[in-house]
């Protein structure tokens, strides 16, 4: 054969074959990324110490979105970005599942019928129910692990990995001096600091066992994780396998999710998380199996017997906040911000401060001067309601904008009778009366809001329409999805036994 021949099958051969063609673009693009990534190296470097000539930025005015920023910027804005890796990861199928969804783009509950878990007959038997809950009232750097160091239990060669990621991460970092503790053996405060060893009966006649005894782990019919925070990694797959506890045949997990809003905890509701459990309660109901509220209303007749008369609201002023996390993560504070630019809002929390507690109210719980009422322990709900109270309009801004994340916030006004000015879950509709709040998100603009919040605040006969819902003495349509769980949240989860 001639080698012109030769020439012709071999590139035949590679513009032909699948897996070659494919070699070969895959080297080609690796390649050019590799002078695209050496590229842009060259270009920080060039500019370090240079003063660029479109470098500036101009700041509008805060009803004004457009903000004018150079591309010079931008590239090295955030010098920790790789482009290689950026680019590479479009290549590989699972390049969605390395960065962390929001809570609105979570995936949602497919199961047809109620799911159950299963747990080893006879029937009606005592479960055993080990609270994997191990650091929540352990502070890492204030607790004395030398002292508590010094009674140790022992625990099953299973756990092992998990205690020595516990010291690691926990003991050494911050008490050096405490040595490592012996393989099979840890700090016996582990055991009973929470709650120790309970027992009690469920409205159906199911007895169970609740304890933290790491010695008796391997006997355990269920594992629950109620406190899911410490899980939390910050890449991908986004939660400590190290931190959970082996998975046994005869064991079930469960997991309760509560209190936050998805947003800064979303690889809760990831599928990969989810499904290493038979069971999960949480908010919404359609990321978890059993839908717990997080915020219920135990007691609805509280909301229909407060009178604050529209003659006893003030006129000056149209809104009052409280707020102690001021760096939400759907920016309700920079929202706040603007709107007081066009009319007066009195805050009392951390948050954009412009309000003290009046002296009256602090008379009259015994607080000091100069605190914030977000952050009172004692009293904390009714000190913020009497502060409340002489409002027309609060605004109840939810810290996220997630599905079922629905706080105090909105039910505070309503028990004074304000009107609730919302911003936060899609679904309020389904926590609170009907027709009793103003949402954020039905308004183009807010200068509409303002101007119907004013509408209202002087037309007695439209505001008192927002409390319509106080003439039903039955006190049914209240909400549809605010109210607590029918027994105990254990009780609930063992409502869905399977027995085998």
């Amino acid at each position: 054969m001639s080698y012109m021949a030769k020439l012709e099958r071999f590139y035949n051969t590679i513009t032909t074959h699948p897996f070659v063609k494919g070699l070969l673009f895959l080297t080609i693009t690796v390649v050019f990324l590799l002078l695209l990534r050496q590229s842009t190296t060259n270009s920080v470097v060039n500019t370090c110490g240079e003063t660029p000539k479109d470098s500036t930025t101009e700041i509008s005015p805060p009803n004004d979105s457009s903000i004018e920023t150079s591309s010079h910027d931008s590239s090295i804005e955030n010098p920790s970005k790789d482009p290689y890796e950026e680019a590479i990861k479009h290549f590989s199928p699972f390049a969605s599942e390395y960065s962390l969804p929001t809570c609105s783009s979570l995936p949602k509950n497919t199961h047809i019928k109620p799911k159950t878990f299963k747990a080893d007959g006879p029937p009606g038997r005592e479960l055993s129910i080990f609270y994997w809950r191990y650091l929540t009232y352990l502070t890492a750097k204030t607790t004395d692990w030398d002292k508590i160091s010094q009674e140790l239990c022992p625990y099953p060669p299973e756990l092992v990995p998990f205690f020595k990621t516990l010291y690691n991460q926990f003991v050494a970092s911050y008490t050096p001096k405490v040595y490592e503790w012996p393989v099979g053996y840890a700090p016996c405060l582990f055991w009973y600091s929470h709650k120790g060893d309970q027992r009690a009966t469920c409205k159906n006649g199911q007895s169970y066992r609740v304890h933290s005894n790491y010695t008796l782990w391997r006997e355990t019919d269920v594992i629950y994780m109620n406190y899911p925070f410490f899980f939390k990694e910050e890449k991908a797959p986004f939660f400590h396998t190290t931190h959970m506890p082996p998975r046994r045949s005869n064991q079930a997990w469960w997991m309760y999710f509560s209190d936050e809003g998805l947003e800064y905890y979303s690889f809760v509701g990831l599928d990969t998380l989810r499904n290493m459990f038979d069971l999960t309660m949480g908010a919404p109901g359609n990321i978890f199996d059993i839908l717990k509220p997080t915020y219920p209303i135990n007691d609805t007749s509280l909301f229909y017997d407060t009178h604050v008369k529209f003659g006893n609201k003030r006129d000056d002023v149209l809104f009052a906040w409280m707020a102690g996390n001021c760096k939400s993560a759907n920016k309700r504070e920079d929202y706040v911000l603007e709107l007081m630019n066009y009319v007066t809002v009195h805050s009392y929390g951390d948050c954009l401060h412009n309000q003290d507690t009046p002296d009256e109210i602090l008379k009259k719980y015994g607080l000091e001067k100069g605190k914030a009422p977000a952050y009172w322990a004692d009293n904390m709900y009714e000190v913020k309601r009497d502060i409340l109270s002489p409002y027309k309009f609060i605004l109840a801004f939810e810290n996220s904008n997630c599905e079922g994340y629905v706080t105090e916030k909105v039910y505070d006004a309503l028990l004074v009778d304000a009107i609730p000015i919302y911003m936060g879950a899609s679904d309020i509709d389904d926590y609170v009366p009907p027709g009793s709040v103003i949402k954020v998100t039905d308004y183009g603009s807010m200068r509409a809001l303002i101007g119907h919040t004013k509408q209202i605040a002087n037309n007695k006969t439209l505001y008192e329409s927002y409390f319509a819902w106080k003439r039903d003495k039955t006190h049914k349509n209240f909400c549809k999805k605010c109210h607590p769980l029918n027994d105990s949240d254990i009780c609930t989860f063992l409502e869905r036994v399977e027995w085998v």
